[in-house]
């Protein structure tokens, strides 16, 4: 299409409302509206807007990969040598009635069958990790979680919200809480399955006694669409 000039009767605001059935004018009427809205709201703090810190972060964004059947921290990042004492030697657990049946039978130590290498900040990392060795420097190691329950479901509640019942706020509905976002046309709080979601389902990622916004927006992987869809269908 030629330029607009002085001769063309047609002017652009004209163009914008004729052109693709209006489309082009539907668009500059929904930034101009939201542009006002912006100005009329601009004192206005909302529940998700940006909250500064009590400190100075310098993590600008988090991602927490949920490990679900991964590998044990005796066999990554955490030896044990003392199970070397131990090992195969049958440990008894103290017992009650309302044992599960994942805590029943007979438990047995066991020592890692891997090696461990010692990187320069005295981090020892396992030997399939030689790579991951060079840069431990910049890695952050906790080693004081412990876990209350055996079960799936219920150990992972615990992991993801700090209690083994799944009833309180999710870690992803706190920094949602205490943080808030810069991008108010997305959620602040994303869960993103590889496969298939962990058990438990959705008391992982929930909101708990804090209000809607800051629960989680559930994105299920194809994979399981397509799954859902073939089970239904049959």
């Amino acid at each position: 299409m030629s330029r607009y000039n002085s001769d063309n009767p047609h002017s652009r605001r004209d163009f914008l409302f004729r052109t693709a059935a209006g489309l082009g004018g539907i668009a500059l009427s929904t930034l101009l509206s939201a542009e006002a809205r912006a100005d009329e709201k601009r004192h206005t703090v909302g529940p998700l807007a940006p909250k500064k810190p009590h400190l100075a972060a310098k993590a600008q964004a988090c991602i927490f990969l949920l490990m679900e059947g991964g590998p044990s921290h005796i066999d990554t990042f955490d030896p044990k040598p003392r199970l070397k004492q131990f090992h195969m030697k049958e440990f008894v657990k103290e017992r009650n009635k309302f044992v599960s049946a994942m805590e029943s039978g007979q438990r047995y130590y066991v020592v890692s069958p891997f090696n461990f290498i010692r990187a320069k900040n005295g981090m020892e990392v396992c030997e399939h990790f030689a790579h991951l060795a060079e840069c431990v420097d910049e890695i952050c190691f906790y080693r004081g979680g412990q876990a209350e329950s055996v079960n799936h479901p219920t150990a992972l509640y615990h992991l993801n919200t700090g209690n083994m019942f799944g009833v309180e706020p999710a870690v992803g509905a706190w920094v949602s809480y205490g943080l808030g976002t810069v991008n108010q046309n997305l959620p602040a709080f994303v869960v993103l399955p590889d496969v298939v979601f962990p058990q438990g389902g959705p008391p992982n990622w929930s909101n708990g006694f804090l209000r809607r916004r800051f629960r989680a927006l559930r994105c299920v992987p194809p994979a399981r669409q397509f799954w859902t869809s073939r089970h239904r269908q049959a």
